[in-house]
């Protein structure tokens, strides 16, 4: 019976049909066989998707392991890993069994704004992200009238600060005055 098996393996597959009939008493397990075989043996494409950059395509053999994946360095984010369409968490070591899309898991980071209100009021935000857009509510200081924005916004004073999406690293910014009885 062995030698039987793995001559079947061997014969293409223009012979199966003579090998059937002559011997029925291995009709189920041929079939069986050639079918197990031919899923074992497919190759599956791999899209590794990165933003910002053109999609990866890797072919990985059905049963085996994706492998090594890119590393992902993208500015305002962290990596936290590979991730399919559905959420499932991916690896090198994660078996193929089908085509597959994955994606690097980002997290934007936080950054930090301060303020130097220099004896002024104002409802800012203290932290932000690469995908937030801020404007900066100008402060109030009694007696006063709001000159402007210095920091890092320039030097320059600005009564409009915008931090426009895709902003990063920590700000600082300092508001200047002048007096009531004089205008900006």
């Amino acid at each position: 019976k062995k030698s039987i098996g793995k001559v079947l393996i061997v014969l293409p597959i223009l012979f199966l049909p003579f090998v059937i009939f002559a011997n029925q008493k291995y009709k189920q397990e041929i079939i069986f066989n050639s079918v197990t075989i031919k899923g074992e043996f497919l190759p599956y494409n791999i899209t590794i998707n990165i933003p910002g950059q053109d999609p990866i395509i890797k072919t990985i053999t059905y049963g085996d392991e994706i492998g090594e994946l890119p590393d992902v360095d993208i500015e305002g984010y962290t990596f936290d890993g590979w991730e399919d369409n559905k959420g499932n968490t991916v690896d090198e070591h994660t078996k193929v069994t089908g085509e597959i899309e994955i994606s690097p898991k980002l997290t934007p980071i936080e950054y930090n704004i301060t303020y130097d209100l220099n004896g002024g009021t104002a409802l800012n935000p203290t932290k932000y992200t690469i995908e937030d857009k801020i404007t900066l509510k100008n402060p109030v200081k009694e007696g006063y009238n709001f000159s402007g924005w210095t920091g890092s916004n320039g030097d320059s004073l600005q009564t409009e600060v915008i931090m426009n999406k895709g902003t990063t690293g920590n700000l600082n910014y300092i508001a200047h005055y002048s007096n009531s009885d004089t205008t900006p």
